[in-house]
């Protein structure tokens, strides 16, 4: 991955076991200088620190004012861990002889090492006065500088290394990822261009150029990159998985597939590579093997996934549990989709409690008759409940073998009084009424799924219909600027926060005639709620859209709309503005 080198060592020497295949047998006594301190460098290179400690300690007492010794001796300390000792050394050798930059950069290293960065940057400063032409001393300045955010004068210290060694692949790295850090990744990726150049054949700075080239959207060059990085290292997964991402943000999703499947093979437990292939599996409509594979949501680290700590077992069809208790893991979208499948559950059970997001209770209570629905506080008593599901995993159960009589156009009912209410508040008489999403919060994946707010104003607005925003969020500047530069009014229902009051917002989806939104939360409320819905989809939509209907089985009023290259809504809108005038009256 980009960044992954690290500062240069200051220390000689490696790490070992303190093992031992018997004494010196010839008296150290006898032995000049130069012979014991080649004989403790070939221990220390046989991994026998013990010994080569034990030597050094011996020339010391023959001459404890010899730096070189103090020297080996640091470095030797340095390499198993034992900093303090290594820094006593080092400043005892600098005492000894104050001229000696090498000493000034390892204690420099030792400082760092040991967490004092600002006294380790004084040493490496000591180093270059001694030795003006030291890049080594310049680069591992720049590594302690860009740790801490100070990036423009990391960057300096960098082109003052490359100044004198033009063609350092540390250097250029180092500062590539500084740039970055900085927002430039055109000047890293650049930087490891060069580098790449410089060392063709090195595949872990192919790899980490190949994955930056995809970031910068550059998928073809990326991708022809990781192809000769996994040629580089076909028996490691790392690099079939970077491959795959990149084919897939390409919409390859054939070769993606296939490429996750060869980091597989690699590592059985890469999780990433089993988490990307079970979203694409599931967006080809390969739901057997997508659902088992999404069972390794849980297995990664950091990919927002927490399974529930109980002692309850999980239920499965055939265990004979009676009394589930179902609990949310993901967004309220995801509860609003696998709520869904709950009555699929319900008809197998005795007694079914559902725990979802405090947000959701009122709608889930009103519309689930017979199920307990709780929020995140429910402590079952005793016997309450006799088993437990993630909400993900009932699709793993449910979604294959529902019927086609499943299918209905609403399970979730919103509060008929508060819709009447906001009903002869908000539509006019012989008006239609349209209600527009445009944006997702997601910081990953909502650029890619977001749509203009002017673009689709000015598409929905030729329709002569009142136009409504159920947008969540801070969103009236952008209102106010669509008003001013092209005179569109979007309304907007101060009673209601779409964010935080979703029973609210439901109420007033119901008053539409025709929602159009993009693939987030508000989507999946007018769907759970039978409303007729358009959702705008990029080329490469979520998983649960599939890849090429027009239609869903999650929700039987919803129509698809999607993108036929990816970033480009104007084929989208001319889609959308042709149904509008087949499906709404032509204005006044």
């Amino acid at each position: 991955m980009p960044g992954s080198r690290g500062s240069r060592a200051g220390f000689g020497g490696k790490p070992g076991r303190p093992e031992s295949n018997g004494p010196v047998r010839k008296p150290l006594s006898s032995l000049s200088p130069g012979i014991i301190d080649q004989q403790a460098r070939q221990l220390l290179q046989q991994g026998r620190a013990q010994e080569a400690e034990a030597l050094y300690q011996q020339l010391l007492c023959r001459d404890p004012r010899n730096a070189a010794v103090h020297c080996n001796l640091a470095a030797l300390y340095g390499g198993i861990g034992r900093i303090a000792e290594s820094i006593d050394h080092l400043r005892t050798a600098i005492m000894l002889r104050p001229d000696h930059p090498e000493s000034h950069f390892n204690l420099g290293f030792a400082l760092n090492a040991k967490g004092e960065p600002a006294a380790a940057i004084d040493s490496y400063n000591r180093a270059l006065s001694l030795r003006p032409a030291f890049p080594e001393a310049l680069l591992n300045i720049g590594d302690i500088l860009r740790s801490h955010g100070e990036f423009r004068s990391a960057i300096d210290r960098y082109e003052k290394a490359l100044a004198q060694r033009p063609d350092d692949v540390r250097a250029l790295c180092s500062r590539g990822l500084a740039l970055m850090e900085m927002g430039d990744l055109p000047g890293k990726i650049v930087a490891y261009a060069h580098a790449h150049s410089l060392r063709p054949e090195d595949a872990e700075i192919l790899s980490d150029y190949g994955i930056l080239l995809q970031k910068n959207g550059d998928l073809e060059a990326a991708i022809a990159a990781l192809t000769q990085v996994v040629t580089l290292r076909p028996g490691e997964a790392q690099p079939y998985l970077h491959l795959g991402n990149s084919l897939r943000k390409a919409a390859r999703l054939k070769e993606a597939i296939s490429a996750y499947e060869q980091a597989i093979q690699r590592d059985p437990g890469c999780v990433e590579a089993h988490w990307n292939l079970a979203l694409l599996l599931l967006l080809t409509g390969q739901h057997e093997r997508g659902w088992q594979e999404y069972e390794w949501r849980w297995k990664g680290k950091n990919n927002g996934f927490h399974y529930m700590e109980t002692d309850l077992p999980e239920w499965t069809p055939d265990r004979g549990s009676r009394r589930p208790l179902i609990w949310p893991e993901q967004g309220i979208g995801d509860q609003l989709m696998f709520g869904s499948l709950l009555g699929s559950l319900q008809a197998m059970t005795d007694q079914l409690t559902v725990c979802t997001d405090t947000r959701l209770l009122g709608l889930f209570r009103r519309s689930l008759p017979g199920i307990q629905v709780v929020d995140a506080s429910y402590e079952p008593g005793v016997d309450e409940v006799d088993s437990h599901l993630p909400m993900g995993t009932l699709a793993r159960h449910f979604f294959d073998s529902r019927e086609a009589s499943d299918s209905h156009d609403a399970f979730l009912q919103t509060d008929p009084v508060r819709c009447a209410e906001l009903r002869q508040r908000l539509r006019r008489p012989g008006r239609s009424l349209i209600g527009l999403s445009w944006s997702s919060t997601n910081a990953a994946i909502g650029p890619d799924k977001s749509i203009p707010l002017d673009l689709l104003a000015r598409t929905v607005h030729g329709s002569g219909a009142d136009l409504l925003s159920l947008q969540y969020g801070p969103v009236q500047d952008t209102i106010n600027a669509v008003a001013a530069a092209h005179g569109i009014e979007i309304r907007q229902e101060s009673s209601v926060d779409a964010y935080s009051d979703l029973d609210g917002l439901a109420s007033i989806i119901t008053c539409c005639d025709l929602v159009i939104s993009i693939s987030n939360v508000t989507a999946h409320l007018a769907g759970a709620v039978g409303t007729p819905t358009w959702v705008l989809l990029p080329l490469l939509p979520d998983w649960r859209w599939g890849l090429s209907a027009s239609t869903t089985s999650w929700y039987p009023s919803l129509r698809l709309f999607r993108q036929r290259q990816q970033g480009d809504w104007a084929d989208v809108m001319e889609e959308v503005r042709a149904a509008l005038g087949e499906t709404l009256p032509p204005p006044p």
